[in-house]
């Protein structure tokens, strides 16, 4: 029997996500029976029992996601479509503007959006998300999705909508909105953000 499958995107933004990397960390280190692989872009090379890759290509990912009993995803609109797109519903954890995770707070104002949308699970604290990994684990079958093709501009529209007025700084409301409309607008394996370099390891 396989060892079950967790796989976690941190991105490829240029701050570190050392908050989620190390609850990836120690989860492998308390849970030898389950595979886990970190993509950790600009983040430090995982330690102790889960495995890391800086990058691979998008349809690597994909491939990855789809093989996976669970996605756990940083808040940016390319990771959480990248893991729909793949019939995941992720765990996502927002990275926070005030522990110097990101530049502005707009994931953590997408990240509602998309669990509004049955799109995410938003993951708080590391209680919460060793009770959902948990949950996962146990019946994967319940949380995988209907895989998402991205080519719809009326889905787009709306959910630009959607994003615009959950945010209050005008500013963030055209950047976030412009975001999510070209990325459900692109094709399935058309090129985002989130699309990683080359592929630099195997789960």
């Amino acid at each position: 029997m396989n060892a079950a499958r967790i796989v976690v995107s941190l991105g490829t933004d240029v701050h570190p996500f050392e908050r989620l990397l190390a609850w990836a960390e120690g989860f492998a280190d308390h849970h030898p029976e389950v595979s886990v692989l970190v993509q950790h872009g600009s983040s430090r090379a995982p330690i102790g029992r889960a495995r890391g890759v800086v990058a691979t290509d998008r349809d690597t990912l994909l491939s990855w996601y789809r093989a996976a009993d669970v996605v756990i995803t940083q808040g940016g609109p390319g990771s959480i479509l990248d893991a729909r797109e793949a019939g995941m519903i992720p765990l996502v954890v927002p990275r926070d503007p005030a522990l110097g995770e990101h530049v502005d707070g707009h994931q953590q104002a997408f990240v509602p959006v998309m669990v509004g949308a049955g799109h995410a699970v938003l993951v708080t604290d590391l209680t919460q998300l060793r009770a959902l990994v948990a949950e996962r684990l146990a019946h994967p079958e319940r949380f995988v999705a209907q895989e998402r093709h991205s080519d719809a501009a009326s889905a787009a529209a709306a959910l630009g909508e959607l994003v615009s007025a959950a945010l209050d700084a005008p500013p963030q409301r055209g950047r976030l909105g412009r975001r999510v409309r070209g990325l459900l607008r692109r094709g399935p394996r058309g090129s985002t953000d989130s699309t990683l370099p080359s592929h630099q390891g195997t789960p």
